[in-house]
């Protein structure tokens, strides 16, 4: 900000109503006004003009008092121009002033326009200054959404394609872990699941376990994937689809029936992402609101109630302007546009936030902003930011936290993680990506999923020995990743075929899917 004056040059009116000259006892003829006339005959003003003598012949005391004075009404007479502003009766550009070289700036409570910034170059307006928001955000492709400005960070060289702002080559993309199964999807549309398929969560229309990736059936064209617990859903622009265990309604196409292959969600058009939680679901719609459908004993759906289940879509209660929505064992949240986060559901461990109660309507998540993604897993949450920095609440009995202990926390709490672009929650684990694409996991580890070699739990984030990764998905006790040559790896526990090597062994650290 710049100095505040007054500038008493652009008016001659005095403070007094109809320019009245005071009167006090030891005043005489003096006048104290916004040009500041003191000392009886004599004038002083903001351009330190003194000893000027006036005619106090006209000096009356009543309100009608003329005033027969030659004071000078400073440099800034009449006025500045549209970009000036008046300081110390000096006429200043605003920009220049404030340093600004686009977006506005104000001086004296008056503001300017310092110009824009190339956009399709990938700059962006930040603190007045023209800036690379691709670099920054570390991206290499597509549209990036920086401080509310969306640049564009240009495509990818043939046959490369853009996934997470990032170009990779084609094959796996996102990523759906869950309970004993994956699914993912890959840069053709196509959805391929292994592992437990006893509910038909794979989606092949099949009974048996797959200890490989199976193509899912009747579902092309797909922009992103979801799993928990036992079923899965995939979306794109005009349609969602869910399949595996309905009992709780989660399927959402208005039955409790058990699908074995994709069915599509009732009444569900224009989606931007979609997420699964142990017995709901959850989509967010590109008119910026979110659906919810499936178990609701815990205001997981929120709606307002703590009542039966909804087996087709209703909308969270308030909650606009949203971009990105997650799904815990049974607490959701959403990213909103303007970088702030909203959860509701069950709160036992403090997972969305607050008060240690369970809330049926989408409630702020306080203390975090400029969020850039969110995950939600089994009891906890973690966000990160703008600037690469983590925040973590809810249960952390097992690490995951990321704070180096295994203290829980109602309230977010700063991980000892930076630079980071993406994340993921699973059951008690979080991995997340950082600028140079790597990937860092911590929390429960007693079956690998950690992925560092051991078995020991990680309180703070330890490297998987992955590069060039574009994509995470932790689930119940394993953890799968995507790489930019297209690979798949995953790892973790692996007794249902969920990791997807075409064993049943547990492992430690990363394995190529086949």
């Amino acid at each position: 900000m710049g100095l505040l004056f007054v500038c008493g040059c652009a008016t001659s009116d005095f403070d007094d109503p109809g320019n009245n000259v005071r009167q006090g006892p030891d005043q005489g003829n003096n006048r104290n006004n916004g040009n500041n006339v003191n000392n009886a005959n004599n004038v002083n003003n903001a351009n330190n003009v003194t000893d000027m003598e006036t005619d106090d012949s006209n000096s009356d005391a009543g309100p009608d008092a003329e005033m027969d004075m030659d004071v000078d009404m400073g440099a800034c007479f009449p006025g500045c121009g549209a970009a000036e502003a008046c300081v110390v009766d000096t006429c200043v550009d605003i920009c220049t002033d404030q340093g600004a070289t686009c977006g506005e700036a104000t001086l004296n409570g008056k503001t300017a326009f310092c110009g824009n910034c190339n956009s399709a170059a990938g700059q962006g307006c930040v603190d007045g200054a023209c800036l690379d928001i691709c670099g920054m955000a570390a991206s290499e492709c597509g549209d990036t959404l920086w401080e509310g400005q969306l640049v564009d960070c240009g495509g990818c060289s043939a046959p490369a394609s853009c996934f997470n702002n990032i170009c990779a080559q084609p094959g796996y993309r996102a990523i759906g872990a869950a309970l004993d199964h994956t699914c993912a999807l890959r840069s053709n549309g196509q959805v391929r699941c292994w592992g437990d398929n006893m509910f038909g969560q794979l989606g092949n229309g099949g009974a048996g376990d797959s200890l490989t990736p199976t193509n899912t059936t009747g579902i092309f064209g797909i922009e992103g994937v979801a799993g928990f617990n036992n079923h899965s859903c995939a979306f794109k622009s005009n349609g969602a689809w869910c399949w595996g265990v309905n009992t709780l309604n989660q399927i959402g196409d208005g039955t409790n029936t058990q699908r074995s292959q994709p069915a599509l969600v009732s009444n569900l058009v224009d989606i931007i992402d979609i997420a699964t939680g142990g017995g709901h679901s959850c989509a967010a719609l590109t008119n910026g609101r979110v659906e919810c459908w499936g178990a609701n004993g815990q205001g997981q759906l929120g709606i307002g109630s703590f009542d039966s289940t909804r087996s087709t879509p209703v909308e969270v209660l308030g909650l606009r302007n949203v971009l990105a929505v997650t799904a815990g064992s049974v607490h959701s949240c959403a990213r909103r546009t303007d970088g702030t986060a909203a959860c509701w559901g069950f709160n036992d461990r403090g997972q969305i936030s607050g008060p240690a109660s369970a809330s049926n309507t989408a409630q702020d998540v306080a203390g975090v902003t400029d969020i850039i993604d969110i995950a939600a897993g089994g009891k906890h949450t973690c966000a990160v930011t703008q600037a690469g920095d983590v925040w973590c609440w809810g249960d952390g009995g097992a690490g995951q936290l990321g704070r180096g202990s295994l203290a829980s926390s109602n309230l977010p709490i700063e991980s000892s993680f930076n630079n980071a672009i993406r994340i993921t929650a699973g059951r008690a684990h979080t991995c997340a990506i950082n600028r140079s694409k790597e990937l860092y996991c911590w929390g429960d580890n007693v079956n690998g999923q950690v992925g560092d070699g051991t078995t020991t739990v990680r309180s703070s984030p330890v490297r998987v020995s992955l590069a060039n990764v574009i994509a995470v998905g932790a689930g119940q006790d394993h953890t799968c990743a995507a790489t930019t040559d297209g690979r798949m790896w995953c790892w973790g526990l692996n007794d249902e075929g969920q990791v997807g090597d075409n064993t049943t062994t547990r492992r430690l650290s990363p394995v190529l899917v086949e």
